[in-house]
């Protein structure tokens, strides 16, 4: 449920709460009560002054719903909890308790469902955002394994390439560095694959992209580097029409900043629609980043900017 269904539901209670019998012995509905229910504070000694404060309860109830745009969660919730619990001093009336009916039931559970979506609205803001302000750090990390990978395929010819947003200065974006390990000759993959394997990388296949081979950690591996900094790395020929597209998105994010700022306006919208849950997240990038980022490519081979 959302949160604004949450207090459509505790609103629908509490009108139920209002035509519905309170008490078993006299058949008084709940507006009765509303209605009447101060004369019980007017009498400040004994049990009977007990009823009053369930009455508050209302006003207290009535004064949350009121704040909803203005007081911030954590206020609001103190409330739910006050208002749940003068309701609750009708039990230390004797003989109330056996006495309450449907209509006392949904009456505290309007108040307790008001209570959930607040307490689902704090959940919810406190989960971790997706994207992450830039950090300097990640070109720090990525020269860090960027080194390692040189050194690893010092036998063969290669490229390496810091892709994705985390490559982009001043971009907000996942804290997850993207590599492109490009290399020229096909022979030479196998090559690639032995040195990546030796650093504790093990080979996950293309997932569906043609000529982008995919390399993971392997969860045995204890690299003081390669394991400390979480990162994607990928293995591309050169000529691979993938890598290409990657390359030149990066570059046009990087030399146009108002269009670096529009795809992380997008980015951040698709976070918050999918309430911060990567799974979803991805998906919706998937379907949404991914005509924004097709439609700049086209715009950028038109003006004669495709790699050949």
């Amino acid at each position: 449920m959302k949160k604004n269904q949450f207090q459509i539901a505790s609103i629908l209670c509490y009108c139920f709460s209002l035509v519905l019998p309170t008490f078993l012995s006299d058949g008084e509905i709940g507006l009765y009560f509303l209605t009447f229910g101060w004369i019980a504070l007017a009498n400040p000694i004994g049990p009977i002054y007990l009823l009053g404060l369930p009455w508050l309860a209302n006003f207290i109830y009535f004064l949350n719903l009121a704040l909803v745009k203005k007081a911030n969660i954590l206020t609001q919730i103190t409330i739910s909890i006050i208002t749940i619990l003068f309701s609750l001093f009708l039990f230390f009336v004797e003989d109330m308790a056996m006495e309450v009916s449907l209509g006392f039931w949904f009456w505290v559970l309007s108040f307790i469902v008001l209570m959930i979506g607040q307490l689902m609205i704090l959940f919810k803001s406190r989960k971790k955002n997706l994207i992450s302000d830039y950090q300097e750090k990640w070109a720090e990390d990525y020269l860090l394994i960027k080194n390692i990978l040189v050194d690893t395929n010092s036998s063969v010819s290669i490229q390496i390439e810091h892709i994705g947003s985390t490559a982009i200065a001043g971009m907000k974006a996942k804290p997850i560095i993207d590599i492109n390990l490009v290399y020229t000759s096909e022979q030479e993959f196998e090559t690639i694959k032995m040195n990546l394997e030796s650093l504790g990388y093990y080979h996950n296949g293309d997932q569906g992209i043609v000529g982008r081979e995919v390399f993971k950690r392997n969860p045995d591996s204890n690299h003081n580097i390669l394991d400390s900094i979480t990162h994607h790395l990928f293995v591309c020929h050169v000529q691979n029409e993938e890598l290409k597209k990657h390359l030149l998105f990066r570059d046009s994010l990087m030399q146009n900043k108002a269009l670096a700022q529009e795809y992380e306006d997008l980015k951040l919208r698709l976070a918050e629609k999918a309430n911060q849950d990567k799974k979803i997240y991805s998906m919706l990038k998937e379907k949404e980043a991914s005509a924004f980022i097709q439609e700049c490519i086209k715009k950028e081979i038109q003006n004669g900017k495709f790699r050949k």
